[in-house]
């Protein structure tokens, strides 16, 4: 299956369309290799809210420990799926439930021992004002995918929000370190255009798998004809 990529609104629509032309969720899926559970979920979110339920959540949110061992007792008492449960909270995934029933039943704190990979990616980590730069860049290159730039690049997903705000309101420099500094050292001309070769890079593997994928679909969508 494809990759934690982020989809268009046009290209949700465009899928979902598919299944009212008489395609089924596997077929779907298995011709544009996506997870049948991120379509089932498109379609959850449509029914319930529309064209408007497909549209990019971008808001950094904040779920309390209560909130999400609340979904997790509905997933073990009421047998509601992730899915489901997504859909009925308005959350950006299945995933995210799947990833509080995980927490839940093996604990927090041994879920972190066991895991450093994943600690370091919910505490953040250190990094250089070129690092940073590349993050955010990567993250808006890919239609603000947070989540996936900080599984990625092993930082914490607020690191990348706070990174991709900094970078649209103030450009380079607001990303710079100044803890501490009289001055951050400012970029130098290689600098500049080594991060300019990654942005692109970025965004051009961004565009071929848009591309690939609108092939796909004009391709079943001859099929129908």
């Amino acid at each position: 299956m494809r990759s934690n990529r982020k989809y268009s609104f046009d290209e949700k629509i465009n899928i979902l369309n598919l299944i009212d032309n008489n395609h089924t969720v596997q077929s779907i899926a298995r011709d544009l290799q996506i997870n049948k559970n991120v379509i089932h979920q498109w379609k959850r979110l449509y029914d319930l809210n529309g064209s408007e339920g497909l549209r990019h959540q971008r808001k950094n949110h904040s779920y309390s420990q209560a909130f999400k061992e609340r979904i997790v007792q509905e997933h073990i008492k009421e047998k509601l799926s992730f899915p489901k449960l997504a859909t009925k909270y308005g959350l950006s995934s299945a995933g995210m439930v799947s990833n509080w029933f995980r927490d839940y039943t093996i604990g927090k704190k041994t879920y972190s021992n066991r895991n450093p990979r994943n600690r370091k990616m919910k505490d953040g980590r250190k990094t250089t004002q070129i690092e940073r730069i590349e993050i955010a860049q990567w993250t808006i290159a890919n239609d603000y995918a947070y989540h996936e730039a900080a599984s990625h690049f092993e930082v914490s997903y607020q690191q990348v929000y706070t990174w991709v705000k900094k970078l649209n309101n103030g450009g380079v420099d607001a990303l710079a370190d100044r803890r501490g500094k009289s001055k951050a050292t400012p970029l130098t001309e290689l600098d500049i255009a080594k991060l300019k070769i990654k942005e692109l890079e970025a965004r051009t593997k961004h565009l071929e798998m848009e591309k690939d994928l609108s092939k796909k679909l004009k391709e079943i969508q001859r099929r129908v004809k």
